[in-house]
């Protein structure tokens, strides 16, 4: 059913700012965002999940950006675009590859303070790519972690 992408986000931000009222979470949405066929519970979750792991791999002094727009890509492909980056700890290149293995933990030495069992990013990807989409993650070391979900509108 026709799904309206910014009520899936402005949920997610509630949710996020209701759990974690002290990290700033700074949101940018390039209107309108057009309407998607998708699952907005689902879609939410895959939201969620990504925004958990920024608040929890980032310093809750360093704010976490989420931006929401309409993206042409190569091939005149439209998408919804809403990109998640946190300044956090980021994932060393070696395990960069293996994030989307379920229990795939890239931060071992904090697995206890972080809590979860590595099944945030694999529920998340194949949720997007139910609708037709992918994520792709960035990262470096020390500097942050960008997650990109592209959606096909």
């Amino acid at each position: 059913s026709a799904t309206d992408p910014q009520r899936i986000v402005s949920r997610a931000v509630a949710r996020f700012s209701e759990h974690h009222p002290e990290h700033a979470l700074i949101v940018e949405t390039k209107d309108p965002l057009p309407m998607l066929k998708a699952d907005p519970a689902m879609l939410r979750r895959a939201l969620d999940n990504l925004l958990e792991n920024a608040h929890k791999y980032s310093n809750v002094d360093q704010p976490i950006r989420l931006r929401a727009q309409t993206v042409v890509l190569p091939g005149q492909t439209t998408v919804l675009e809403i990109d998640i980056a946190d300044a956090g700890i980021g994932i060393d290149s070696v395990d960069l590859p293996h994030v989307f293995t379920p229990f795939f933990r890239s931060d071992r030495s904090r697995a206890r303070k972080t809590g979860g069992v590595g099944l945030g990013l694999p529920l998340a990807r194949r949720i997007v790519r139910a609708h037709g989409g992918d994520i792709v993650i960035r990262s470096e070391v020390g500097i942050g972690t960008s997650a990109t979900v592209r959606i096909p509108i």
